[in-house]
């Protein structure tokens, strides 16, 4: 599986067609998938399961119908009081407007109204680098306490899939259910992970989406383009 991994280059995949299962379980089936690359357009999903779980950005599937249950996180984020503090530089581009839920249950989070510098890392269950850069940004968030707002926005994914991941890596940054991929397009982005970086005024200072982050690079990054040093 490690010789493979290390082989399999990143492909965009720009639609997945359903499933043609031949078992009732499921576990022999074909896609079709349309790639930015020139690739095979027919790929096993034995094949393409294990595809998913080593590229270095996975293609966000269809829109997975969210189920009942709520993952073991902290409640959803509260904005701090007072006026937001000042951010020098050229103005950047604002985060998109959209409310979201918190997959713990509570009140929706207005991307737009964090008010403190944030990160917030668009991730799924089924996306192996977002899972590797996961305990990094938890360090990161329990570093960073109230100086750097740290959110999770989980995916074009199931709520059992995000409930599994955030107990088994002891995640406890809130977390926020995107199962429609609202966020990821409006960022216009077709891949996760995606990272980006939010001012305390709500403007988008850099959108990440490259190799998994690492305590290293993540506070590289916070501190280049928010300001913050810890």
């Amino acid at each position: 599986f490690a010789t493979f991994a290390a082989s399999f280059a990143f492909c965009a995949i720009s639609r997945i067609d359903a499933p043609i299962c031949s078992a009732p379980a499921a576990t022999v089936c074909t896609f079709r998938l349309t790639c930015s690359a020139a690739a095979a357009t027919v790929v096993d999903c034995a094949v393409l399961s294990c595809a998913a779980l080593v590229l270095t950005a996975c293609a966000a599937p269809a829109r997975v119908a969210a189920e009942s249950g709520s993952p073991a996180a902290q409640p959803c984020y509260a904005p701090p009081s007072g006026p937001a503090p000042a951010l020098p530089s050229a103005a950047p581009s604002r985060v998109p407007d959209l409310s979201l839920s918190c997959l713990a249950g509570g009140a929706q989070v207005r991307l737009a109204e964090l008010r403190r510098p944030a990160v917030v890392n668009l991730w799924a269950s089924w996306c192996a680098p977002c899972r590797l850069e996961m305990p990094a940004i938890q360090r990161y968030a329990m570093r960073a306490g109230a100086r750097v707002a740290v959110l999770g926005v989980d995916t074009g994914d199931t709520r059992t899939g995000a409930s599994s991941v955030i107990q088994d890596l002891k995640i406890t940054y809130p977390n926020l259910g995107d199962d429609r991929q609202l966020l990821l397009h409006e960022l216009g982005r077709s891949g996760l992970p995606v990272t980006v970086f939010i001012d305390a005024q709500g403007g988008v200072r850099h959108v990440y989406s490259g190799p998994p982050l690492t305590d290293a690079s993540l506070g590289d990054l916070v501190a280049t383009q928010l300001g913050v040093v810890l």
